[in-house]
């Protein structure tokens, strides 16, 4: 007899970190642990109802319920910190040969890109045009690494010179585009990458590293628990 998926204890592992995940209180759906990679505040989702105001007393007692790894939850945005960003649109694209580029944007003029290729592959340029994402659980894994990532990590942010060449072509009349990158091993690309970000900017407002990095694993978090939900 074949197991249904949402029984299925390897897929539960892969995805909520090993949890049991079990009927939530109403009955609607699972309960679930969870850390927000915004404000590192642990959250539990009951079915249909977040609950973020988790006393210090209960977090032991409902891990081991829930057969969670504190260390090692599974990353989703609190609705606090959802609360903090504007609906936007986000499209993903798979580069030839391997690699993904993203692209953010807001009804207000915020937009914000983010490419990651592997580093082997920068002395070449791209043979074709890039595509509609076909390895779904390639990117799955690929936005939780990125979700996983420090925010405090060490990144170049580009020289004024090289933001007036991207911004030869400027985002819009009052923006240009501002940019940094930084190298890492990415296990779900089984290669080193190098990753940059680009941001649409008022002329005379500097690049914040941390706090776009920070948004990009928002927005990568979300986009993977949404792939999640429709398995």
């Amino acid at each position: 007899m074949s197991q249904n998926k949402e029984h299925d204890p390897k897929r539960r592992f892969r995805i909520f970190g090993g949890q049991s995940a079990p009927i939530s209180t109403d009955g609607k759906g699972r309960q679930i642990l969870y850390r927000c990679p915004s404000c590192s505040k642990v959250w539990l989702q009951d079915g249909p109802k977040p609950l973020l105001d988790l006393a210090a007393q209960m977090l032991a007692p409902l891990a081991e319920r829930l057969q969670a790894d504190l260390e090692h939850l599974p990353l989703m945005p609190c609705r606090l910190c959802l609360l903090k960003l504007n609906a936007g649109s986000l499209e993903i694209d798979a580069y030839p040969e391997s690699g993904y580029g993203l692209n953010y944007e807001e009804p207000g003029g915020r937009r914000l890109q983010l490419g990651i290729r592997p580093v082997k592959l920068l002395s070449h340029p791209m043979q074709g045009a890039a595509e509609i994402p076909t390895n779904e659980q390639e990117l799955l894994a690929l936005l939780l690494w990125f979700a996983g990532l420090d925010s405090s990590l060490s990144v170049r942010l580009f020289s004024q010179q090289e933001n007036e060449i991207l911004s030869r072509e400027p985002p819009a009349p009052d923006r240009r585009w501002k940019g940094l990158s930084f190298v890492l091993p990415c296990p779900p690309l089984r290669d080193a990458v190098i990753v940059m970000i680009l941001s649409a900017l008022p002329v005379e407002v500097p690049l914040d590293a941390q706090e776009t990095i920070l948004l990009w694993k928002l927005l990568t978090a979300l986009k993977a628990a949404a792939m999640i939900h429709e398995q």
